[in-house]
């Protein structure tokens, strides 16, 4: 089956994958990258080897990529906000004829209407009792014991929860409800006919929620621990350090201190999570060639932030803007070939796939600071960070935790890992990195005076949301 679309209104496919950091993606070295397909994809698509998160959290990055906004721009940084007035590309492809639809499994995509001109398809909805909810109903009924008696159970239980996670994905046959569900929800997905689409597919597999625990063969690529082991490693330290939005704060205030052996674990676990993941992308782009829509589909594949292991004390992704974090995969596959070179090095945005997108199907748009990368890259990029986890803790919790945590507002300029400057206003202080620190003091003010602020409205999130926020480690 050949498609009969033409050019002037190809398919748009863009695919973000949560918390895949650049260098260990590594597209630009195929020898190296557990991401082998996306690699050898490169050959044919444009890799950006210094592309950067305009942040480090999921809901203001993709508010951003679907706006071309900055997030001071849009205001979007945690709950209670919802997009204000201004459209996203979702819509204005919608308002041209597109079939517009999103897959996803991570409910702060539900929250502040940024997948407004999307119908949604979140398989995240379907399942309504997670192991954390277990884990709190069953710790319920043993309170009342006693808090010693109480502390061994749940640990007991945790560690047969997490047992039982590996035997199950260390299965063949065992079909994950994540990356899996949202790939079969993408090939179950009507046809549109000659009528364009485009895609949003968000695969959450590599996040710390899921306990970097990817399916069979991906869990052991890259670590030769038992299944004792990986479930040590789960049940007690992915569970001490990122189970809570409280516990990530103790361990960057030196309060909690994995071991390296552990951190290793991490790591390589995470590394089997984004080859399932490159083999999820695989999935979408077998699926396109099968529909005979693949010539004619732009397909845009990224992180929207990275996952720091110890850097800066951080684990996860939150209080900070370091590299780990902010510098992200983005690979451009153009069919016509407008932007012809197979790896550029200049900085680019997130925020510049709302423009490129656009241009290349020909649709007006407002002006934003994104920029069409069909007409090259930046000097240097932006990055906006507010720390609403830390500023939302109970006021005991802050109090305690506060002399030995960073400044909950951060501004970057980034020009390469040799040349950034960081800004905390609250304490106005400036971290700069390289010779160029007046310059870029000024180019960082600059790039904030000219910001243009839309308002945003007001929305609150529905209690199913929230527990599904609750059972990721978020609220």
């Amino acid at each position: 089956m050949v498609s009969q679309k033409s050019m002037s209104n190809p398919n748009i496919v863009c695919i973000s994958i949560d918390s895949a950091r650049a260098d260990f993606s590594a597209l630009h070295d195929p020898g190296a990258s557990p991401m082998p397909f996306l690699s050898s994809l490169a050959s044919e698509a444009t890799v950006f080897e210094q592309a950067i998160s305009p942040s480090v959290f999921t809901l203001p990055v993709h508010t951003s990529v679907f706006t071309g906004l900055f997030p001071l721009e849009h205001g979007i940084f945690w709950e209670g906000n919802a997009l204000g007035d201004h459209p996203t590309f979702a819509e204005l492809l919608a308002d041209n004829g597109y079939e517009t639809t999103a897959f996803y499994n991570n409910s702060w995509l539900d929250t502040g209407n940024i997948l407004r001109g999307f119908e949604t398809k979140n398989n995240q909805n379907t399942h309504k009792s997670s192991d954390k909810s277990k884990l709190a109903e069953f710790g319920e009924k043993l309170q009342s014991v006693s808090n010693s008696a109480f502390s061994l159970a749940e640990n007991a239980y945790s560690f047969q929860d997490a047992l039982r996670r590996w035997i199950r994905h260390s299965n063949p046959n065992y079909v994950d409800q994540g990356g899996a569900e949202t790939l079969q929800n993408v090939k179950s997905h009507p046809d549109t006919g000659d009528d364009p689409f485009c895609w949003f597919i968000h695969f959450n597999d590599a996040h710390f929620s899921g306990g970097y625990s990817a399916p069979h063969p991906y869990h052991k690529s890259y670590t030769d621990r038992s299944l004792i082991g990986l479930a040590y490693n789960q049940s007690v330290w992915n569970r001490r350090i990122y189970g809570s939005r409280l516990a990530k704060r103790e361990v960057i205030a030196g309060n909690i201190q994995p071991p390296h052996r552990e951190v290793e674990t991490f790591k390589n676990l995470y590394l089997g999570c984004l080859e399932y993941c490159d083999e999820l992308v695989k999935g979408v782009v077998d699926e396109l060639k099968a529909r005979g829509e693949w010539d004619d589909t732009i397909l845009v594949v990224f992180g929207d932030h990275g996952d720091s292991f110890g850097e800066r004390g951080v684990f996860g992704h939150h209080c900070s803007v370091d590299d780990s974090l902010i510098r992200v995969p983005l690979l451009i596959r153009d069919p016509d070939d407008r932007l012809h070179e197979s790896n550029t090095y200049g900085p680019v945005s997130l925020i510049d796939i709302y423009s490129t997108i656009l241009e290349m199907v020909g649709i007006s748009h407002p002006e934003t600071k994104s920029q069409d990368l069909t007409r090259g890259s930046h000097e240097r990029a932006f990055v906006h960070y507010h720390d609403k986890g830390t500023e939302t803790l109970p006021d005991t919790e802050l109090a305690r935790l506060s002399d030995d945590l960073p400044p909950q507002r951060m501004y970057a300029a980034w020009e390469s890992s040799e040349s950034k400057i960081i800004w905390y206003p609250d304490e106005d202080e400036y971290e700069i990195q390289g010779p160029r620190g007046d310059q870029l003091k000024d180019i960082l003010h600059d790039h904030m005076e000219g910001l243009s602020e839309i308002e945003p409205a007001n929305q609150g999130i529905d209690r199913d949301t929230r527990s599904r926020l609750q059972d990721m480690g978020y609220l």
